[in-house]
């Protein structure tokens, strides 16, 4: 059998040490988007609850709205037969609330199998190493 040259080792031991760094770094990443989808997951649930919540609220209801950094306007609710939905690209639909809820849920459970994956693929990497 071939002896490895003490180059020939130290060069297979940066390579070594390369791919960990490497699998270190998508381990760090994974994992950044794998909060980034747990908190919209979060967000998710909470909106769900709002919209079902709208069933208990009368038309005339005065709410705090919120306008960022901790601060709130007053409003009044005028209907609750509707609400706007966010379809990107600056785009508002109308919906039902049965509707928004439905297409939140699935949302929920599209990032939920995307957390899945993600988190599997860390631990994957993690086995690695």
């Amino acid at each position: 059998m071939e002896e490895e040259a003490p180059g020939e080792k130290q060069e297979k031991a940066q390579q070594v040490v390369g791919e960990l760094r490497e699998a270190q770094q998508n381990v760090e990443n994974l994992q950044t988007q794998s909060k980034i989808l747990s908190n919209s997951i979060e967000e998710i649930k909470t909106t769900i609850e709002t919209v079902e919540g709208l069933e208990d609220v009368e038309p005339g209801t005065e709410i705090l709205v919120p306008i960022g950094s901790d601060s709130y306007i007053p409003a009044e609710i005028k209907s609750t037969e509707s609400v706007l939905s966010n379809l990107g690209a600056d785009l508002v639909a109308e919906q039902s609330p049965k509707e928004v809820t439905k297409l939140l849920e699935k949302q929920e459970k599209d990032f939920e199998e995307s957390l899945e994956k993600i988190q599997d693929r860390i631990e994957e990497l993690e086995g690695k190493n």
